[in-house]
């Protein structure tokens, strides 16, 4: 069972987890990941910004990403262009995701759509609680999956793997 980016938008993400846990057969693996609870994922823009984007709808965020993002993802790309700091500083404007490089290998018509994309992920959810990596253990061995395995991923990601016992 694979279940990427969807328990920290849950309102419960240990309840989500575990209600999910008997649709994994005997002997199959479960993989799951949740945003890292750390001050590099916990203090990013996306906070701050929520409680302002959550009072529009849908639609209004959509075109107000829509309408700014091709020059905030100009401004980002410049920025990232400072020698040694430029990376660190794309982090205080959307779109969110530029400083992870995730456009770095995009062709030039590409950047935009997903710039849009990975912003309005961002600022959209109503719920997003990250997790600590000791806490996605927790949740396998609880569950009473063997052969646990978890690690942080360098995208601000903590990642668990496990096999349910036959």
């Amino acid at each position: 069972m694979f279940c990427f980016g969807v328990l920290q938008h849950t309102p419960r993400p240990w309840a989500s987890f575990r209600a999910l846990a008997p649709l994994v057969r005997r002997g199959g693996r479960r993989a799951v990941d949740v945003y890292a609870a750390h001050p590099k994922q916990v203090l990013h823009l996306k906070y701050p910004l929520r409680p302002f984007t959550r009072s529009l709808s849908d639609e209004q965020l959509l075109a107000a990403i829509e309408r700014w993002g091709p020059s905030l993802l100009a401004f980002a790309e410049r920025l990232r262009r400072v020698p040694r700091i430029g990376r660190a500083l794309t982090r205080i404007v959307p779109p969110l995701k530029i400083h992870d490089g995730i456009m770095d290998h995009e062709p030039a018509a590409e950047r935009l759509p997903l710039a849009v994309l990975e912003t309005f992920d961002a600022l959209s959810p109503a719920y997003d609680r990250p997790r600590p990596r000791w806490l996605v253990q927790r949740w396998f061995e609880r569950a009473g999956f063997v052969g646990v395995e978890t690690r942080s991923i360098r995208n601000g990601l903590n990642y668990g793997s496990g096999v349910k016992p036959s």
